[in-house]
């Protein structure tokens, strides 16, 4: 009599977890119908494109971030760190100096191409900008004798010129940072 109760409770239980694993998996002999297997698939698909499109979107950040982050330092990435202008001189002294109606100077490219300069002339009254003052680049080794006209009577006496590079990167032109410029501060008067 044991031995019948315990095959009995064998078989229930055999049943039970029968009946159970097949509900899960959505075999149930068409009784009650669990989830339906396919839906699973549904899931790995919108993750795969989820994952598309985020890394489309990381790479477009990416490269507007890398497009401005060149447009700014220059085309190699630190083209106007390496830039290199210097007055061009005789003997040790500077060509540069000025008259009531313009500033002469010549200057020189030691190390790379410029493309153009942007001009300051800083006097007792007022600054006045001259930007792309060159007809053609200033390549390597190249010296170019500049002269800018100047109102005496809104700058007053000429106290500083600032000569600043400008660089192609790209497409676009560039200016450099101050700590790229020449400068020179209290310019003779030309004779």
């Amino acid at each position: 009599m044991k031995s019948i109760r315990l095959i009995k409770r064998a078989e229930d239980s055999q049943l039970f977890w029968n009946r159970h694993i097949r509900h899960r998996v959505g075999l149930n002999n068409g009784l009650k119908r669990g989830p339906k297997l396919n839906k699973r698939g549904v899931s790995p698909l919108i993750a795969t494109v989820l994952l598309i499109a985020f890394a489309v979107a990381l790479g477009a950040v990416v490269m507007n971030w890398g497009s401005s982050y060149v447009s700014e330092t220059g085309s190699d990435g630190e083209g106007c760190a390496k830039v290199r202008i210097s007055w061009f001189k005789r003997g040790d002294e500077a060509q540069v100096c000025f008259s009531p109606r313009e500033v002469i100077f010549t200057v020189e490219s030691n190390n790379m191409d410029v493309s153009n300069l942007r001009i300051v002339v800083q006097g007792d009254k007022d600054v006045v900008l001259f930007d792309d003052v060159l007809k053609s680049p200033l390549m390597i080794a190249d010296i170019k004798k500049l002269t800018i006209p100047y109102d005496v009577n809104v700058v007053g006496t000429v106290k500083h010129i600032r000569v600043v590079p400008k660089l192609k990167a790209g497409s676009e032109i560039v200016t450099c940072p101050s700590e790229s410029a020449l400068e020179i501060t209290n310019p003779p008067k030309c004779t």
